[in-house]
């Protein structure tokens, strides 16, 4: 069925301090369907903050609530959120965060509609000269389809290099495995993906 989907969010923020922002969040999305599958509306309040623990080190914290109501069947709820840290080294960052909350599989090869999802992830970046960067990082993902009755484990792993190869030129290298354990055989799998992006700036931006 064809469907679309309008999403939104609000949120108000305040400086508690020169190293303290907290904040408050309202998102809501509404799903419509052509056809015969049944419409439904998430909503998501939440609280969190911004805290600098030291000149290098910010904790960014966001807990919530999702209320998925559904057309006719019964409605699905739970916790959302994440919670990250980060440290900047002189060189680079490394990014610790767990995530949490809801989503719609809509882009893959089938539409397995509303899904809950738990996440936890590990990154990295490092500059080894002026021109010269590299990424790497790795996640677990657990995600439930609800719509399709089907359970996901997707363990993730990449790395990439990029490379400012001329002032109006960035150059990257990107590969990243995925392996996708599901509730149905059919739909496990390995993926090995490798890009290569090339972007050109104008040394001179247009100006209207």
């Amino acid at each position: 069925d064809n469907v679309d989907i309008f999403t939104g969010r609000v949120s108000f923020q305040k400086r508690f301090g020169k190293h303290f922002i907290g904040f408050v969040r309202y998102s809501q999305r509404v799903a419509n369907y052509e056809g015969v599958t049944e419409d439904d509306t998430t909503y998501i309040p939440s609280a969190g903050f911004t805290y600098d623990i030291e000149k290098d080190i910010t904790l960014i914290f966001n807990i919530g609530y999702f209320y998925d109501d559904y057309e006719f069947r019964q409605s699905e709820s739970g916790v959302s959120g994440d919670i990250r840290l980060i440290k900047k080294f002189e060189r680079g960052k490394i990014n610790f965060a767990a995530l949490g909350g809801t989503d719609y599989s809509l882009y893959d090869s089938e539409d397995n509609g509303f899904s809950v999802f738990y996440e936890a992830s590990v990154s990295g970046t490092y500059k080894f000269a002026k021109h010269l960067g590299g990424n790497i990082f790795g996640s677990y993902r657990n995600t439930d389809y609800i719509d399709a009755n089907r359970k996901d484990k997707r363990p993730t792993v990449g790395c990439g290099l990029s490379w400012k190869a001329l002032e109006w030129m960035n150059l990257w290298l990107y590969y990243r495995f995925q392996k996708v354990d599901s509730t149905r055989d059919v739909n496990d799998y390995d993926d090995n993906r490798v890009s290569v992006t090339v972007t050109l700036v104008p040394k001179v931006p247009f100006h209207t």
